[in-house]
């Protein structure tokens, strides 16, 4: 069950009062009022849980109500009408990644009631909220357990606090227990909700540093009231009831960026994250360096500029600019933190000319896949880095690749960068421009890759690294720090590498392998094999089926072909053969693929008729199938020898990747490579076929270590390898039979980087 750290209000009438209103509005419920400041905290370091642990809170700001749910008529939708609260202390900590908008808030109702809700809202909106609580020494956080939200209710006698029962009788001058509370109607609990809230408002005129929300508060022209002290933002327009504009879902990007067509979340930078990256970028400040620059071209909500206030007294920050193109989320961001010297900047950075130069830049970017990007925005973007860069940039880069090389201009000489961003720029061919620009425009620091199974975000599966530099050209006989594993104060390897030697390889490694330049003369993969993806039917759940279905169904042998299953459900790496070609596996799969007109099909096999009619409407209308014509007829095949897997987080011994031998006359899906011995190779094969038992051993013992550093990892210890990749694992030692096959085939090998085949 997840964890969260919670602050619970325990002044002597406050808190008390809080919680008799909770237990008014929603007497079911036995969640005693609280702030939540980090939700979950199951992934936090053992080291990271003592700020947590040993904080100390003097004073809570009780700001306005608000609510959400409101707006929905939907019957099974829960309303929630809770209060604002704020506090400086606590914001350096506030972590919840499933709701990046969310403020500090105590609930006081969350069930069904729209009625209900809404005239709760009401009658705490009569009330000014704007006042400080003193809280008693040593208050701390509390680690609770998130159970989920039950619809239904289980119904249980509460037992309350006698210090409760005591206040309520000195409010209401009615006795507190559960009969009696059980027996309210829904204005009788209204009227005890105002009395409470009187009560409170009564002891808090006589709080020091009492809030006035005049004084921090502003109307704009779109509806919207701004508390200019905390970012809280109220719609007043349209609607009588003055929500709180809290989104209880991620915000998607697709609605902020232009250019971009997908649902994409935001990821929020963990606060000790934030906070290392910042304590390593500031270290590599000139001492001699006068009071920092501060950029951050995705402030988001702020993260890395909260860190840098923790790290730097306010002496030794000159200035601080963030860019955010959620208008929304500006203001917010800009009034949390424009008391102490933020300024945000609201657009498209990517975009942006004649910023002021930042002498420390410190970002997590955008997280968005070539795929979900407009391609004129795409393209806008690649001639506007390329230009400014004199880098080629591929077509597949992902957002942050822009972020990380159009920063260039924003950097003050000497300026020290670090870049959170995922670590596949390290492996993938779209990365090569990054890989580029830290080896030949900048000095490269160091390069922190996260271990693959520890993901930094709660809300994403992405393997991230850290990305330091300094603004100046690289020197001769430089070296970069490469680090992995733990964190980033604290990695667990370390080693110092030569830029020159990162500059001449394809791709980057911690820990480093050297390779020693490999020549032109030393074989690859690809000059004994092509490789080519599995078919992608488009539609695997229609297309393939149990054999034994297959039966059932009467579909008739003309229209199927055997097909391997997935290789995790394989208990062996050898496939044998039956007697009809299928594979000897549990179960045996079949894939329909028929080249007859329909017509034909109609006459002469209707029960295969009966099935292509009961298609689905959402699998014709898919692009592959589509295009197809026919649209049952699948891409064409031949059972591969030899297989490659081609993802995975680890299977038989451990191996993310490995090889299988395919002795059936079963075709592969597009989870497999699937590798045909091609000139020489395939002339000894078809006169020697016991020679495929030589070949795979030398795939299994030999080819099988160069797998994983051939091929890229992502979050989550998932590893992938492309056909390109596959194909140009060099071949450092060969048997010597196989050695006089190469030498038989022309041309020996092709150029580093070339293509073996159409893939």
């Amino acid at each position: 069950m997840p964890s969260a750290y919670v602050l619970y209000i325990t002044d002597d009438t406050v808190g008390p009062c809080l919680e008799l209103i909770r237990n008014i509005c929603d007497p079911k419920s036995g969640s005693k009022p609280h702030i939540t400041v980090r939700y979950p905290i199951d992934k936090l370091r053992e080291n990271d849980l003592s700020a947590y642990q040993t904080i100390k809170i003097s004073e809570i700001d009780i700001c306005e109500p608000g609510a959400f749910g409101l707006d929905d008529p939907s019957p099974s939708r829960n309303r929630t009408v809770f209060l604002n609260c704020a506090s400086d202390a606590l914001e350096t900590l506030s972590y919840k990644p499933d709701y990046p908008d969310s403020v500090f808030h105590v609930t006081f109702y969350d069930d069904k009631s729209l009625v209900f809700a809404k005239q709760l809202l009401k009658v705490l909106q009569r009330f000014k909220w704007s006042f400080t609580v003193p809280l008693p020494k040593n208050t701390g956080l509390t680690r609770i357990e998130i159970r989920k939200h039950r619809n239904n209710k289980a119904k249980k006698i509460p037992v309350y606090h006698p210090t409760l029962v005591s206040l309520f009788r000195q409010i209401t001058s009615e006795k507190l227990n559960s009969v009696y509370i059980e027996s309210l109607s829904d204005k009788q609990r209204l009227e005890l909700v105002y009395d409470i809230c009187a009560y409170i408002h009564t002891t808090a005129a006589n709080f020091p540093r009492a809030i006035t929300r005049k004084k921090f508060t502003k109307r704009h022209s779109n509806g919207t009231i701004l508390d200019r002290k905390r970012g809280h933002l109220y719609n007043v327009r349209g609607s009588k009831y003055g929500l709180f504009l809290r989104k209880p879902v991620l915000r998607p990007l697709s609605d902020q960026r232009q250019g971009t067509s997908n649902r994409v979340d935001l990821y929020l930078t963990p606060p000790e994250l934030a906070r290392e990256i910042v304590e390593y970028a500031v270290s590599k400040l000139s001492p001699h360096t006068r009071p920092v620059d501060f950029g951050d071209p995705a402030i988001g909500t702020g993260v890395f500029f909260s860190a840098l206030r923790q790290v730097l007294p306010d002496d030794k920050i000159a200035s601080a600019i963030g860019i955010e193109i959620d208008p929304e989320r500006v203001s917010a961001t800009q009034t949390r933190w424009s008391h102490k010297g933020l300024k945000v900047l609201s657009g498209d950075y990517l975009h942006m000319d004649r910023l002021p130069r930042r002498t420390l830049i410190i970002a997590n970017p955008p997280y968005i896949r070539y795929q979900n990007m407009q391609p004129d925005y795409r393209l806008k973007l690649r001639e506007r880095a390329s230009v400014q860069m004199g880098i080629h940039i591929s077509g597949q880069s992902g957002l942050y690749v822009y972020f990380l090389l159009l920063s260039h201009a924003w950097m003050d000489l000497g300026a020290i960068a670090a870049w959170l961003i995922p670590s596949e720029f390290m492996e993938t061919n779209y990365g090569l421009a990054i890989r580029q620009y830290l080896t030949q425009k900048v000095q490269l620091i160091r390069i922190h890759r996260f271990s693959s199974d520890k993901v930094q975000f709660e809300n994403a599966l992405v393997s991230s690294a850290v990305v330091v530099f300094r603004n100046r050209p690289p020197v001769m006989d430089q070296t970069a720090c490469l680090t992995s594993g733990g964190s980033l104060l604290r990695p667990k390897h370390t080693e110092e590498v030569k830029v020159d030697e990162l500059k001449n390889e394809l791709k980057w490694t911690i820990p480093w392998v050297r390779k020693h330049r490999v020549s032109s003369s030393l074989p690859r993969l690809g000059d004994l094999f092509t490789v080519h993806r599995g078919l992608a039917t488009g539609a695997n759940s229609f297309f393939i089926m149990e054999r034994t279905m297959a039966v059932r169904l009467r579909i008739p042998e003309i229209a199927l072909r055997p097909v391997l299953p997935k290789a995790r459900t394989l208990k062996e790496d050898v496939i044998e053969r039956e007697e009809d070609g299928y594979p000897r596996v549990v179960p045996q799969l079949c894939l329909l693929d028929c080249a007859l007109p329909e017509e034909q099909i109609r006459e002469r096999y209707p029960s295969l008729m009966k099935y292509l009619e009961s298609v689905p409407k959402s699998v014709l209308s898919r692009t592959l199938v589509r295009n197809r014509r026919p649209w049952y007829k699948q891409e064409q095949r031949q059972p591969a020898p030899f297989l490659c897997t081609y993802m995975g987080r680890g299977g038989r011994n451990g191996a993310p990747l490995h090889f299988l031998w395919n002795k059936s006359d079963a075709i592969a899906t597009n989870t497999y490579l699937m590798l045909y011995p091609q000139n020489a190779l395939d002339r000894l094969v078809t006169e020697r076929p016991d020679m495929l038992s030589k070949i795979f051993i030398f795939l299994k013992e030999t080819i099988s270590q160069s797998l994983l550093d051939n091929g890229r990892v992502y979050g989550g210890g998932l590893h992938k390898i492309e056909p390109r990749e596959l194909l140009n694992i060099c071949l450092s030692s060969l048997p010597s039979w196989l050695e006089k096959v190469l030498g038989d085939q022309m041309p020996l090998v092709p150029e580093v980087g070339s293509s073996y085949t159409t893939i």
